[in-house]
């Protein structure tokens, strides 16, 4: 839902799902790509990518990377994923082409979910992302077996949440809630309990 309301708030939390293989972190940015808003989902996405999509619409959209694992190692996806969490960040790259130079500032916000097999290393990112640890289990019903029942299922949640940003995009604000926390948790949950 706060995909749908990025607009509305001053930072986004970032999930990140972790775990051994066959733990359902794929299956998570799955269904997480089937219902979020403008969803780019793919695996070890390259940063000139990231710059690309989010610079492609006015509105924030939601990035969902799977194996992620190393991110701390490619410096330029890490600045995107540490300045993103908050609203009008920009990350300025210089350019020099035969008839001049400039700077193009790459919008960076928006709400990210990713997924790898451990945690990153960077404390600065460690501090942006609300971490779901996850284990194998038994679910009565395997994402393998899903049938055209429940991919309508999700298409129907889907529409619905489309049209509850249509229909709150402009008139409808957000509620002022108190935490009893502060700094950087405060900044990560409050856009969480305010929706």
């Amino acid at each position: 839902m706060l995909s749908y309301q990025q607009e509305k708030v001053r930072t986004v939390p970032y999930v990140y799902f972790y775990g051994d293989n066959e733990s359902g972190k794929t299956v998570a940015l799955t269904l997480l790509s089937k219902l979020c808003y403008r969803p780019m989902y793919g695996v070890t996405i390259p940063y000139a990518d990231l710059y690309g999509y989010l610079d492609d619409a006015d509105s924030p959209g939601t990035i969902l990377e799977d194996e992620i694992q190393g991110l701390w190692k490619d410096l330029d996806k890490s600045k995107i994923y540490k300045a993103g969490y908050k609203e009008g960040a920009t990350v300025p790259r210089y350019f020099v082409l035969p008839y001049g130079r400039f700077i193009k500032y790459y919008r960076c916000f928006c709400f990210k979910a990713c997924a790898a097999e451990e945690m990153p290393r960077i404390k600065g990112l460690v501090e942006r992302f609300i971490f779901i640890p996850m284990t194998e289990g038994f679910p009565k019903k395997d994402w393998a077996d899903i049938n055209g029942e429940d991919l309508k299922r999700i298409q129907d949640l889907r529409n619905m949440l489309l049209k509850w940003r249509l229909a709150t995009r402009l008139d409808w604000g957000l509620p002022e809630v108190e935490l009893p926390v502060k700094g950087r948790l405060k900044e990560l949950w409050k856009p969480v309990i305010q929706i």
